[in-house]
């Protein structure tokens, strides 16, 4: 399924004889396919029960905290008159509606009001 989606399974060497296959990720989950997120030993084989709840609890954070960002580009944008379209982490498409209050910026972790994350997404000093 998550090859049809344009991911491409890395198998996993260990003394020379193939273990397994797992998708590469960023520490938080994201794939290189936009809006695709994954967790647990899909991402790394060695990860047993606790290990696979506990990278899902942060995959869960991340994409909670992107989908937070977008709606306040959105939102800042629609108040300025210039509407954007919805799109998921890196630019992929996301059918969604809400999202509320201030949330940590994903990129420079740390909390940044509405209109300065505009202004860095514009080159605004």
């Amino acid at each position: 399924m998550l090859v049809s989606l344009g991911l491409e399974p890395v198998e996993q060497l260990v003394g020379g004889h193939v273990v397994g296959s797992y998708l590469p990720a960023d520490p938080t989950g994201a794939t290189s396919v936009p809006g695709v997120w994954v967790a647990g030993n899909v991402a790394d084989l060695r990860a047993q029960v606790i290990v696979s709840v506990a990278s899902a609890l942060n995959t869960a954070a991340a994409i909670n905290a992107d989908l937070i960002a977008e709606d306040t580009r959105h939102a800042v944008a629609a108040h300025r008159g210039r509407p954007e379209p919805l799109s998921g982490h890196a630019g992929g498409p996301v059918v969604r509606q809400g999202g509320h209050g201030p949330s940590p910026d994903v990129e420079y972790g740390e909390q940044v009001s509405v209109s300065d994350r505009v202004e860095r997404e514009q080159g605004k000093p």
